[in-house]
């Protein structure tokens, strides 16, 4: 039996939390992620953008991943790419943007750093099974200053999601799902692979598609919880209240 089968993961509605989660919606701007595009337009690059809603954001990253070409594509459609994924990611995006930051102090420096994480990033997920080695290595080495693995997950997620030379989905491993996670799994923090494999697992059994499971898992979690893991005073929907409950309880073991 393989590690990520003896762990234990949320039992919740997949498909009805898949659809509620407001980073995909085509509503109004969610406000962490207007703290997030606040932060990224002072990399200079996104004001003549037009952005209504997160899905105008994630249909721009779309686009401009698809059409990016690594021999001729202008370093400034590469940070415009990163500045985005950084907007949507929301307010936590915010570190490559202080004034000493080399997103803001060397951007040119920055964007050639980029480019080869996302080039080492392509190489190495082209791979056609999820290989345990590699996605260790790239839990390590997929970082850049004022960027940690919860938020290069975000770019890994756009990159995988919109290349072809990619098969499967990075899914983003940020706070909240590190959070869910070791609550239900004795406070150990889960390794990105045993992550992604045990979504592998839920979106197989659940029968939903590719990249759900991370996407509802997220939405159920902001549903019940505030940013410092605390059960909300007030949700918005009640469903899979009792599992939500299940994590204080595991929390406070």
């Amino acid at each position: 039996m393989s590690s990520y089968e003896q762990l234990n993961f949320p039992r919740i509605d997949y498909k009805f939390w898949a659809d509620k989660n407001d980073f995909f919606s085509k509503d109004e701007i969610p406000t962490t992620i207007k703290s997030g595009i606040t932060s990224a337009k002072k990399g200079g690059l996104l004001d003549d953008l037009k952005l209504i809603s997160a899905n105008d954001i994630n249909l721009q990253i779309e686009a401009r991943i698809k059409n990016f070409n690594f021999d001729e594509s202008h370093k400034n459609e590469l940070l415009i790419i990163f500045d985005l994924i950084q907007a949507w990611g929301g307010r936590n995006g915010r570190h490559p943007y202080k004034k000493k930051a080399e997103r803001i102090t060397n951007a040119d420096d920055f964007a050639s750093a980029y480019r080869n994480k996302i080039s080492l990033f392509i190489q190495k997920g082209s791979s056609h099974s999820l290989n345990e080695s590699e996605v260790n290595f790239l839990e390590k080495e997929m970082l850049l200053p004022g960027v940690r693995l919860p938020f290069f997950s975000k770019h890994m997620y756009f990159w995988s999601k919109n290349r072809p030379e990619i098969n499967k989905i990075f899914n983003i491993y940020d706070s909240r799902m590190e959070f869910i996670f070791k609550a239900f799994n004795k406070n150990k923090r889960m390794s990105y692979f045993n992550f992604l494999s045990i979504l592998q697992m839920i979106e197989a059994n659940y029968k939903i598609k590719t990249g759900e499971a991370e996407t509802a898992i997220f939405a159920f979690s902001s549903n019940f919880f505030d940013n410092k893991g605390s059960l909300k005073d007030i949700f918005e929907y009640e469903n899979d209240l009792d599992e939500a409950n299940r994590i204080m309880k595991n929390i406070s073991k």
